[in-house]
């Protein structure tokens, strides 16, 4: 059986990847939604894909409705969904990237 103390460490540079894949992910779409409002002529185009694949996913789960309906259907609650996606989709990947590392391709016989 292997030692607690390794594998706490693992865990926690698990979690700590998934943080920062949430972290990195929710950052580069605020980033793109602010530089959406402040220069439209560039990064508008991006932002607005960006929005309808988030839209079809929403749809898919259900979440969209009619506007006013609920939360998510406002604006800036749509964008606040957005970026609670994406910081979740980059959490999940960075998790399984380092779950991955830590456990399949680490050596434990290496110090």
């Amino acid at each position: 059986m292997e030692n607690r103390r390794p594998l706490r460490k693992k865990l926690q540079s698990v979690l700590l990847a998934a943080a920062w894949g949430a972290v990195l992910f929710a950052a580069f779409i605020i980033a793109l939604f602010v530089a959406g409002d402040f220069w439209p002529q560039s990064f508008a185009e991006p932002g607005f894909y960006l929005r309808m694949v988030i839209y079809g996913y929403s749809q898919l789960a259900g979440i969209g409705g009619k506007p006013g309906s609920n939360f998510w259907a406002t604006p800036p609650g749509f964008d606040l969904y957005c970026i609670v996606l994406s910081a979740f989709l980059g959490a999940l990947l960075f998790a399984m990237v380092a779950a991955f590392w830590q456990f399949l391709l680490k050596n434990p016989y290496e110090k």
